[in-house]
């Protein structure tokens, strides 16, 4: 099943909207420039800017691509997307959009649309008491790490809600808290978000993929800073070995067979680990040419070269 998608072309100075399912974003990128124009310009135009859940700015005039959102939202995945569309996408300026679908109207100049997306900063409910994962093997939703009395720190799981949820408890999120992880469960894999909250110097740091937006009226007289999926900061920010490094070898061979499956028709053969949350992770009903997937095994053979050299295998 499709998400709504918000997905603009720009070229020679006018920009155009389409209406495009966004579910498995990064792979429907994955073989370069053009194949991501043929795909997007056989959808429908849109003249309204709808809720979104994911899309991609493509400036033609400028070589930048924007994208964010869709599934999945998985550190790893997503950092060796990043990756992979960096070689896909050469001598083009790539980026996530952490704000998502305002960023695309800032970028072309529109003024007076309603530019908002899926996931605004909202109120926390009464059931929304922060919940640690039912299974401790699954990926954590929100670490939260708090600066404690003598330079201590304590790591909480939260599997529910949000972040911008736990945020929108203020500096009482201290205390509702799930219990502290034991010593013997960290490192814990990257999380989905992050925060960490200093009492002593009324600071919260954020990591995530979307801006939290509102949630400084919630804090009144703290500094909040959002420093965007720089997920490996964390350990130096609170001062602990909480976070284990990337590991990305399944996120490269989960891509690798994406692309092949998307010609092939290769009905096996998905990671375990990706296939278990998410199932199929094909775009639908986008049209892959096989020399356009041979092009993108090889940026996606090149990313992994680039990370092992750069971190050793793994990584």
């Amino acid at each position: 099943m499709g998400r709504p998608g918000q997905f603009v072309v720009v070229s020679g100075g006018t920009w155009t909207p389409y209406r495009v399912s966004t579910l498995y974003l990064p792979t429907g990128l994955l073989a370069g420039p053009a194949a991501a124009l043929r795909n997007i310009r056989a959808r429908p135009e849109r003249e309204v800017w709808l809720i979104c859940e994911g899309g991609a700015l493509i400036d033609l005039d400028q070589r930048r691509l924007l994208w964010y959102g869709a599934e999945p939202v998985h550190p790893e995945w997503l950092t060796a997307a990043k990756h992979v569309l960096a070689c896909a996408w050469p001598g083009w300026h790539v980026r996530w959009a952490c704000d998502g679908v305002r960023e695309f109207g800032d970028h072309i100049g529109l003024t007076g649309y309603d530019l908002v997306t899926a996931h605004a900063f909202t109120d926390h409910f009464a059931d929304d008491r922060p919940q640690p994962p039912d299974d401790p093997d699954d990926p954590v939703g929100c670490l939260v790490t708090v600066g404690r009395t003598g330079g201590a720190v304590t790591a909480h799981a939260v599997d529910w809600p949000a972040q911008d949820s736990l945020l929108a408890y203020g500096p009482e999120l201290l205390d509702e808290l799930p219990a502290a992880l034991p010593m013997g469960r960290l490192p814990v894999p990257v999380p989905l978000t992050a925060l960490h909250i200093d009492p002593a110097a009324r600071q919260v740091t954020a990591w995530g993929y979307e801006v939290p937006r509102g949630a400084d009226a919630r804090w009144p007289g703290w500094r909040l800073e959002f420093r965007g999926d720089r997920f490996a900061e964390q350990n130096a920010v609170c001062g602990a070995p909480i976070v284990a490094p990337l590991s990305l070898d399944w996120a490269y061979q989960t891509l690798r067979r994406c692309l092949v499956d998307a010609v092939e028709e290769v009905p096996t053969g998905y990671c375990a680990r990706m296939r278990a949350y998410y199932g199929d992770l094909r775009v639908p009903g986008w049209d892959y040419r096989p020399e356009e997937v041979t092009a993108a095994l090889t940026a996606v053979d090149a990313a992994a070269r680039s990370t092992a050299d750069a971190t050793g295998p793994g990584r």
